[in-house]
């Protein structure tokens, strides 16, 4: 422009042009890992499997990825705390190792988060981790002494204390709550023994002449579930044979022609009572069964020793009552079930049975081991053992169980295994880690360029977890490989005629039925 134009009206102008100016902040490492507590407390039962996840502890960090990429660790691991592990990553800490209540009662474990932090370096936190370790009722009560030993004169007076036993056990609570018994040998009810506190009484008449010598066997059960026992033995050998009943005849003749001499008749080669043929006492000499006979008749006759010989006969009817000495027997020794992942607490898997032969005995059922993080309950209705879930199932942590089921009458029991394989469900949607991705792209990229790779994770497993991806809108400038998430140009783009690009992305699993996360990818 010349001033001539200038003079004549014309307007001075100045050419201006713009830029894209990007400012990029590097993040530095100014934020401690926080932990979600700083004190966390656990119970955990006594001889857990190894492996057991006790509990998890979680951190985080206000700080970039690179800053904030926090690993777990336990600083004091040693001594006693060997038997637990962290999981670096995700916090979760483990049995490693057997926890025995009657060594160390109660853990504290100091964990540290460390978030790996370069800039100026990593920083780090501390969180305490109570556990206490409940009783289990692993031990059996122990006597002071494995047999006791004691001389009682004939002419004692009854209601007199002629023993102290003590037995102890390790265990706590009801599970170390001892109680005593007598299971054998106090066959005509002269001794009796406190429960609570073992001291043995004299409560009736001894005899010399009828039995020198006493043989008892006393039990310590402890109140666990189930109980646990012990036995021991008062006293040495005893005369054979248990005696039942005393049969005497009565002659009113003299010498010879009184003395009386007593047999059985109408008795098999295997019959289990026998009678001293000089004072009609009638004992046990064999094994009695009431689940095989549980009633005897048979006659007894007194001989003299006469010329001629003279006799009388007794009938005699014995009931035999029933004592505890059947085992409960499981119907099955194992059951095998299947249950799917998603179903509801309170769902029916199986009904075990035992059957016990004696009379009037009462079975009760508990799982006793393999009921890993307490899944399972079983209570104890119509003579069976119904097995409910207790607990909401998750096929990836455990995908199969091997439940321990007792049978148990008070005394005796059996066992059975029930096998339970969890089905997979689809109960978790894919997700993508962020519901909003922006990406710059320049305008001329070859066509296929791959310009961005999304990704979401699903927390199932197999064909739940199988993700496909999907554009909700056909915008032809772009593609998304289904597998991969990749997302790739089509066509050439122009700035000029379209700035920004806003796909909305679906990532759908496989599972049935289908779950899906939606996200939103904006190209600059």
């Amino acid at each position: 422009m010349d001033q001539g134009e200038a003079g004549r009206g014309s307007w001075l102008t100045t050419p201006t042009a713009m830029a894209t100016l990007t400012i990029t902040v590097s993040d530095t490492n100014d934020h401690d890992p926080v932990f979600e507590q700083q004190d966390y407390k656990e119970s955990i039962r006594e001889n857990l499997e190894i492996g057991y996840e006790v509990l998890t502890v979680r951190a985080t960090d206000g700080d970039a990825p690179v800053n904030g990429n926090i690993l777990y660790h336990i600083i004091n691991s040693n001594g006693t705390n060997d038997v637990f592990e962290i999981d670096s990553r995700s916090g979760v800490i483990r049995t490693k190792g057997l926890v025995d209540r009657e060594e160390v009662d109660s853990y504290l474990l100091i964990v540290e988060a460390n978030d790996q932090g370069r800039d100026p370096g990593p920083r780090s936190a501390t969180a305490i981790v109570h556990i206490v370790v409940e009783d289990d009722n692993d031990n059996a009560p122990q006597f002071s002494e494995k047999r006791y030993v004691v001389q009682v004169p004939e002419d004692m007076n009854p209601n007199t204390e002629i023993l102290q036993v003590t037995a102890t056990d390790q265990d706590r609570g009801n599970n170390a709550m001892v109680h005593f018994s007598i299971m054998s040998g106090n066959t005509r009810g002269q001794f009796y023994i406190d429960a609570q506190t073992g001291k043995m009484d004299l409560v009736s008449h001894l005899d010399y002449e009828a039995n020198k010598e006493y043989t008892l066997r006393i039990r310590a059960q402890d109140g666990g579930r189930p109980p646990l026992s012990n036995i021991s033995h008062c006293s040495g050998e005893r005369s054979s044979g248990y005696s039942i009943i005393h049969i005497q005849a009565v002659d009113a003749d003299s010498g010879d022609n009184s003395r009386l001499e007593y047999r059985l008749t109408e008795t098999t080669s295997n019959f289990p009572f026998s009678i001293n043929n000089s004072t009609g006492w009638i004992v046990v000499a064999a094994e009695l069964d009431r689940e095989s006979v549980d009633f005897y008749n048979f006659e007894v006759e007194a001989r003299d020793h006469g010329y001629p010989v003279m006799s009388s006969s007794a009938s005699i009817s014995m009931t035999i009552l029933d004592v505890n000495d059947n085992n409960p027997e499981f119907t099955q020794k194992a059951y095998y079930m299947r249950l799917n992942e998603d179903a509801a607490v309170g769902t029916s898997v199986v009904t075990v049975s035992a059957v016990d032969q004696d009379i009037n005995s009462v079975v009760t059922y508990q799982i006793s081991s393999g009921n890993t993080r307490n899944r399972f309950s079983i209570t104890s209705q119509s003579g069976g053992g119904l097995i409910t879930l207790a607990l909401p199932l998750d096929y990836k942590l455990e995908r199969q169980y091997m439940l321990t089921v007792t049978a148990s009458d008070g005394t005796r029991f059996d066992t059975a295994k029930v096998f339970v394989n969890v089905t997979d469900a689809n109960t978790h949607r894919p997700v993508f880690q962020s519901s909003h991705y922006t990406v710059n792209i320049n305008e001329d990229r070859p066509v296929g360029t791959t310009v961005v790779v999304i990704s979401a994770t699903d927390d199932d497993t197999g064909e739940n977890a199988r993700i496909t991806y999907f554009m909700d809108d056909s915008i032809p400038q772009f593609d998304i490989d289904q597998d991969t998430g990749a997302v790739t140009t089509q066509m050439e783009l122009d700035y000029e005629d379209q700035v920004s690009y806003t796909l909305a992305i679906t990532a759908r699993d496989n599972g049935i039925p289908q779950k899906s996360d939606t996200t939103y990818l904006r190209f600059w």
